[in-house]
């Protein structure tokens, strides 16, 4: 799993499947906080939240975190949401249209023309209020509008200097729990949506 992040973790099982399992115990601080990745004390064995198939147990799991972390955000539905980086951005917008009613936008990179185009279409800003990114958080802060939200799957992400945050009022976000995630958007939806990218 991703560094620090104790209450989850990804299994082969005997089907040839990867389950992504949630091993907190309910019960510690960060579990009453409703923020079980970061469980204090994870159990060995654990639930299984969903399944996905073997060869895209990272994509799935790293999408699964990205989307948490916009869940976490609570992006109004007039608001606007872009997805950024490779593979883990447009499965993680697959998640993320199931849970946010507003326009998701999806792109390699932020300067994406065709993006940009739609962002001066929908934001007066030009900008996304919500930026999603797996790892490149400095793209993600320079991409998102003053006082918005970068969202972000992992914690040792690249480098953004507080000055930078300060200065475009900006908020990191981070994911909390997978089980509340899965409890918005319902296993067999997430199971589908992941499967479809």
């Amino acid at each position: 799993m991703t560094s620090g992040m104790t209450g989850v973790d990804v299994r082969l099982t005997d089907t040839g499947s990867a389950a992504v399992v949630d091993l907190s115990c309910g019960r510690c601080a960060p579990c009453l906080a409703d923020a079980d990745l970061w469980c204090a004390q994870p159990r060995a064995h654990g639930d299984v939240l969903l399944e996905v198939p073997a060869h895209q147990d990272k994509t799935a799991t790293r999408a699964l975190l990205l989307a948490d972390a916009v869940r976490c955000a609570e992006p109004a539905d007039e608001q606007t949401v872009l997805m950024l980086g490779g593979e883990v951005a447009v499965a993680a917008a697959a998640l993320v249209r199931l849970l946010h009613g507003g326009t998701v936008l999806v792109a390699r990179e932020a300067r994406d023309p065709d993006v940009l185009a739609a962002l001066e279409a929908a934001r007066p800003s030009g900008r996304a209020d919500v930026v999603g990114c797996y790892r490149d958080d400095r793209a993600a802060v320079r991409a998102v509008s003053r006082g918005g939200d970068v969202c972000l799957a992992l914690q040792d992400a690249a480098a953004t200097t507080v000055t930078e945050l300060v200065q475009r009022e900006v908020r990191l976000i981070g994911p909390r729990s997978l089980t509340a995630l899965l409890a918005v958007l319902g296993r067999p939806a997430a199971e589908l949506a992941l499967a479809r990218t």
